[in-house]
Formats: C-alpha cells, structure tokens, sequence
C-alpha cells in the first residue's frame, strides 16, 4: 500500500493520459496549495468536489505516470475537511477507494460511482447537509475535467449554486472541436459546449 500514493506503478488501474496532463496537473496542484494555504484559516470547512476522478493515477504514452487530481488534492500540505468523488466508471472509483484506504483521512471521503451530472445533486445535498449540521457555510472547491462532452451546464450551474463555491472547470478543446462541429451526430453532452467551441474557433469572447 505504501506505493498507492506515489507516481509509480502500484497493481491498480490507471487513467491513460496525454503527455499535456502533466502541465495540467502541475497547474491545480499548484493552485489547490495556494488556496489551502490562504482559506485553511479562514474556513473551519472546506470541501473538495471532482466528479471526473478517475483512479487516482495517469500513466502517458511514454510510460510516465502522475497522481491524479483526486490524489493531489488528498496529499496536499494542508488536506481538506470532506472530499467528495465521482465518476461513471465504477472500475475507477474501486481502484481509487483502494488507494485511498492508506490515508489516514479515508474516513472523510465519499465515493461515487455514477454519472457525474446524477452524482451533482447528492454531493451538493450532503454538503448544505453538513452547512446545516454545523450551522455555517463551508468554502467548496470543484473540480471539473471531463475527457469529452459528459459534462452538461446543468452540473455546472448546480454547483456555481452553491454557497461559497469555487468552480476549476477544464476543458479539452481540440476534442470537443472534432466531436461537435464535425461529427454528424453527438449523442453526449448538450448545445452549450457547441457554443464554447464556436466562440473559440472564431476569436469571439470565451465563457471561461
């Protein structure tokens, strides 16, 4: 188990990635850092949402492999109070609660093995759930990396509903640019990511 949170191989599944999800990962490590070193003080509470989770590591073409968001955010220097992941791939989420088991934190993550536009609303029930147990806000950080077009504005708006709610939202450009203006048919997702795409493609304002 000692190998579970470290980017090296372990037995368990892994995520196979591009060699890019080495910047991206950098980046919200980074930044999960910065806000837990700023809020921690500030916010008795504070929650830590992925709904793309994934198992916890990636592995690149080229054999490399890195801890995945859900890992990061576990390991960071200041943890979070409750964490909250999710993912359609049920196989994913057992290899990340497999992993998770050496944290001695284990005790404050909820797994969720389901679509993450089903999986918003009972992550966002179990947080105002703890609001009120507590009888103040907690400071909410999600984390939203789809690999295609899984996320509808649905999910995001539900989220962004939420009381002190801080939304990373990622999003792969170049897929979704192939998968919605050049296939016939889209059977994932809905017209608001066409929208991104578009206003992207013609220089025209971004929404994120």
């Amino acid at each position: 188990m000692k190998n579970y949170l470290e980017p090296v191989e372990d037995g368990l599944l892994m995520r196979s990635s591009g060699p890019w999800v080495a910047k991206k990962l950098d980046y919200l490590k980074r930044y999960i850092e910065i806000f837990e070193t700023a809020m921690r003080k500030k916010w008795q509470r504070r929650n830590f949402v992925d709904l793309f989770s994934g198992p916890g590591k990636c592995r690149t073409d080229n054999g490399r492999i890195f801890l995945g968001s859900p890992l990061l955010a576990l390991t960071t220097t200041h943890p979070f109070t409750n964490y909250f992941f999710a993912d359609i791939d049920s196989a994913s989420i057992n290899a990340l609660q497999e992993r998770c088991k050496a944290l001695p934190l284990y005790d404050r993550i909820r797994f969720l093995a389901e679509d993450s536009n089903e999986a918003v609303a009972r992550v966002i029930s179990e947080i105002q759930t703890l609001d009120r147990l507590h009888k103040s806000p907690s400071l909410n950080l999600a984390f939203l990396d789809p690999e295609g077009l899984e996320l509808e504005w649905k999910t995001v708006a539900a989220l962004a509903s939420v009381q002190k709610m801080d939304l990373i939202i990622h999003y792969p450009v170049m897929g979704l640019l192939y998968r919605l203006l050049f296939a016939s048919k889209n059977p994932l997702g809905d017209k608001f990511w066409k929208e991104v795409i578009q206003r992207d493609v013609h220089g025209q304002r971004r929404l994120f």
